[in-house]
């Protein structure tokens, strides 16, 4: 990185226009049609979102079966997302893999496309050391411009960023936060964890936000947030605010959601879920996963009725 790029991500920057991920960023599903993309779905699901008070795309995630994606596809998604936002709010682009050359091929394309920045889950099954996992996010953020997001998410990679290899990431300039998807941060853990000032903690947990914002994290990268996007806004404004006792409410309101889509592997039971709000958004998912069972849609439509979505 020369010297210009990395005084572009000075402390100031950090502090400065990076706080804007530090609210809630919506796991966009991918929507297919035929098992092909369904780029009206994708694009009205956006601008729902977008109307509903969402503060943040995340694209081509796990949410969005990026294992199941072609490198085109993938752009395509991003190009939709990037052009129906018009710079309304951050477009988070997915680029992570488990080949550190194809990982920044990803993400060097959704840089040029027009994305906010990327988040890039640890490399998964091939298990590095975290030697490993160090040198593959530098050599990820030596190739770009702009901000990386470290997304760490050991039940489905199988590899752990310890704390001390998160403090070596973060003074990498242009790695500005993590989303953790472990649950298991303590109020000492998160308020302890050895970053600089402005690095930006997210939540990728939906059911344990509430207590990583209490413990000093600043935001969320939400599944649910596609089925209650102003619910969920609501939360997180709750939680800026430190009114804990209005987003535990509201948090209490949604549990039934929350189960219903863990009953069965992410995103099924919350494609199912939008099929039934959204007109034109198909449950369809790409194999080895299958839609939801028939008692998990019971379940799902039981959790929509009590917040008087579907009647």
């Amino acid at each position: 990185m020369s010297l210009a790029t990395a005084d572009r991500y000075s402390d100031k920057f950090r502090r400065g226009k990076l706080l804007e991920f530090s609210r809630f960023l919506t796991a966009l599903p991918t929507p297919f049609q035929d098992d092909e993309i369904s780029e009206e779905a994708f694009g009205d699901l956006i601008a729902w979102q977008i109307n509903q008070g969402c503060q943040g795309l995340v694209v081509g995630g796990a949410t969005g079966e990026a294992a199941t994606l072609s490198d085109d596809e993938h752009l395509r998604l991003i190009r939709i997302a990037v052009e129906t936002v018009d710079g309304r709010l951050p477009v988070v682009v997915a680029t992570g893999t488990n080949c550190t050359q194809h990982s920044i091929a990803l993400t060097q394309a959704a840089e040029a496309a027009g994305a906010t920045a990327a988040m890039i889950v640890t490399p998964y099954y091939n298990k590095p050391t975290q030697d490993g996992l160090y040198r593959h996010y530098r050599e990820i953020a030596r190739s770009v411009g702009f901000p990386i997001i470290v997304e760490n998410d050991p039940s489905s990679t199988c590899v752990d960023i310890r704390p001390e290899t998160l403090a070596l990431l973060a003074e990498i300039p242009n790695v500005v936060g993590i989303a953790d998807v472990t649950g298991s941060f303590s109020i000492t853990s998160v308020s302890s964890l050895p970053t600089p000032s402005g690095f930006v903690l997210l939540s990728g947990d939906d059911a344990t936000c509430n207590l990583f914002r209490m413990a000093g994290g600043q935001g969320s990268v939400s599944i649910i947030a596609n089925v209650v996007p102003g619910l969920w806004a609501n939360i997180q404004r709750a939680c800026t605010a430190q009114d804990w006792s209005r987003a535990a409410s509201i948090q209490i309101r949604l549990l039934p959601l929350l189960r219903a889509l863990r009953l069965e592997p992410n995103p099924a039971p919350v494609k199912y879920a939008l099929s039934l709000l959204r007109p034109n958004f198909s449950p369809n998912v790409r194999l080895p996963l299958v839609p939801v069972s028939h008692e998990t849609g019971l379940a799902i439509v039981s959790a929509l009725t009590e917040l008087k979505l579907v009647g």
